[in-house]
């Protein structure tokens, strides 16, 4: 059924004030621990006997005010944040420049938020808490412009979640007397949160820089290792303070949450995605002049702001970026057309590794393969190893005239790639199309990417196996999109075919070993089903073989969020830090000598 235009405007109102608010993040939390401090703390500190339901309603009343807080003040730094971000690339995503929401729908949602926010305060947790607020909602107002003016604005967002440890001591205590003794704990928890916000910043000071916003992170440029250093000194020292003044060992771990999240911040934080598309000015001039991708998807609006506005959210250092099919491809009846956007395609990804060398790195792409076209190939692949120092080459799973990777007449490619030890990132592409040459699809909805790809992913792989490539190639280091596709779960399955049924001579044991030797990316992929086959004591892939990817912008920054969420869920008890980095570390030799070199936090 149709939607109206009434409908989609209400609709993306509701969706603009929701995000506005920060209802689909879990920053709110941020707030709420502190607050729950300050009330342990001071039980422990006032010798308080607390009751289960009061405390549980005190607890409560904390969280949704916290929260209510926390909605009303992202509300205002964003109507505060929109002539900026109308100039931003990677901000133009906000709801306000997005035009999701006017700022007339905007300003009536914040006016709205402050009296549910004071009276929800007020209501359930009395006079004298909300008075413990007033300090965190006035350093609220004032933050945004701080962005601007001052070059650590970092200090005062300490203090607004700092503060919130006061709030939670009057809930305990009935009165804001003796707050001087809650103070240990505030500094603590603003170095905890200055030093937890200086990742992001340090993350993104390429990008603050060229929006000229303030930070501590770009006012510090390389020593801010050591500002971190005296952080996190200061912080655990604070808190210790604490513990000890409170006489409490329970409320010591309760403190510990904060160096937990620390902990877990160090291990999701700088992800290596190697699972990362652009989109070239060059290839998009190319997409436009054709009928568009044979497998039915649509070409996505990208940036290189957009990236790193992701990365960002998501704690990836480094993407290594590649062009997802059909590539070069798209043009496959002009040899001398597909090579020139071969070559300005890299030339694109070089430009962006020079203007952010620790950001960005490239998989670069080769003209469509061809019998003819392999020595244009290589002279493609040199230049781009050699000259551009590309981190490897991007392949598809099969080219139109020719076939998939395994046929013969792509030998002499693999065999320069074997010679190099070089790295191949392996993406599909839409299966054989039919006699009018259209794309086989399901029906109208079901273009190729959601349900095909990952089947000819694995019809790439055993080729590549069944044909001899991976013998006589196996110092080539080849990377399947996607968790490898379907290969998991039908190797078995074609390895005893296979040698049972006469049709090749590899053993099932020779497939299955070669099989696990692929390294898998977890794009779209990183959900309990599909990581409990790979990984593990019984995993598919073999230890160090799974990299973390996100397949941006191609996926619904929606999806990609929810497949985080699902991976760091999975490896809730530790594992995540050797998919999200340590095995990319491995795979290529820059970010080890990087690691070394400790040009990395």
């Amino acid at each position: 059924m149709a939607i109206s235009t009434t409908q989609r405007s209400s609709r993306n109102v509701s969706r603009g004030i929701w995000e506005l608010a920060r209802l689909h993040t879990r920053e709110a939390w941020l707030c709420w621990y502190p607050a729950i401090w300050g009330a342990c703390v001071a039980a422990g500190m006032r010798d308080v006997s607390l009751e289960l339901a009061p405390f549980l309603r005190l607890l409560f009343g904390i969280w949704a005010s916290v929260t209510a807080t926390h909605c009303t003040f992202c509300t205002f730094n964003d109507i505060c944040d929109q002539k900026l971000d109308k100039h931003v690339e990677r901000c133009k995503v906000r709801p306000l420049p997005a035009g999701m929401i006017s700022t007339s729908e905007a300003i009536v949602a914040f006016i709205c938020w402050l009296p549910i926010t004071l009276s929800i305060t007020w209501g359930t947790l009395g006079p004298a808490v909300t008075v413990g607020f007033i300090p965190v909602w006035v350093l609220s107002t004032i933050y945004p412009f701080m962005k601007r003016i001052m070059p650590f604005p970092q200090v005062v967002l300490g203090a607004i979640i700092g503060g919130a440890v006061f709030p939670g001591w009057v809930g305990i205590t009935g009165d804001l007397n003796n707050l001087d003794q809650a103070l240990p704990l505030f500094f603590a928890t603003a170095a905890w949160v200055v030093y937890f916000d200086i990742f992001y910043a340090t993350q993104d000071r390429p990008d603050d820089e060229k929006i000229g916003v303030k930070s501590l992170a770009v006012l510090m440029g390389k020593n801010v290792q050591v500002l971190l250093a005296v952080l996190g000194a200061l912080q655990v020292l604070l808190f210790a303070v604490t513990a000890l003044r409170a006489e409490m060992s329970l409320i010591f771990w309760v403190l510990g949450l904060g160096v937990w999240m620390v902990i877990k911040l160090l291990i999701t934080m700088n992800r290596i995605d190697v699972h990362h598309h652009f989109i070239p000015p060059a290839y998009v001039n190319a997409f436009n002049s054709t009928p568009g991708d044979p497998s039915g998807w649509h070409l996505p609006k990208w940036t290189p702001e957009s990236t790193l506005f992701l990365m960002k959210s998501h704690t990836t250092r480094t993407a290594i970026l590649s062009l997802t099919a059909p590539g070069t491809s798209i043009i496959s009846n002009s040899p001398v057309e597909s090579a020139t956007l071969a070559r300005q395609i890299n030339l694109y990804g070089f430009q962006l590794h020079q203007e952010y060398p620790t950001r960005f790195g490239f998989f670069a792409s080769l003209p469509h393969l061809t019998p003819e076209s392999i020595t244009s190939a290589i002279e493609e692949l040199t230049y781009a190893l050699d000259v551009l120092q590309a981190d490897g080459i991007t392949l598809y799973t099969r080219y139109s005239g020719t076939g998939y990777l395994g046929h013969i007449a792509f030998a002499p490619l693999w065999e320069e790639l074997n010679r190099r030890k070089a790295v191949v990132f392996i993406h599909p592409t839409n299966t054989a199309s039919d006699a009018q040459n259209q794309p086989e699809m399901v029906n109208p909805n079901l273009p190729q990417p959601i349900i095909d790809y990952p089947h000819e992913t694995c019809r790439a792989a055993v080729d590549l196996i069944t044909s001899g490539t991976i013998s006589k190639n196996p110092d080539v280091k080849i990377i399947l999109s996607h968790g490898g596709g379907t290969l998991p779960i039908l190797a078995t399955r074609a390895a005893n075919l296979l040698y049972d049924a006469g049709l090749t001579g590899i053993t099932p044991e020779r497939f299955l070993e070669q099989a696990r030797g692929f390294y898998f990316d977890l794009a779209l992929s990183g959900n309990q089903g599909n990581l409990g086959l790979l990984v593990g004591k019984n995993g598919f892939a073999k230890t160090g073989h799974v990299l973390y990817g996100s397949d941006f912008p191609y996926a619904p920054v929606d999806t990609i969020n929810k497949y985080v969420e699902m991976m760091e869920d999975f490896f809730a008890h530790g594992g995540e830090k050797e998919i999200a980095r340590g095995a990319a570390v491995e795979l290529f030799p820059r970010f080890k000598i990087e690691e070394d070199n400790k040009e990395i936090l």
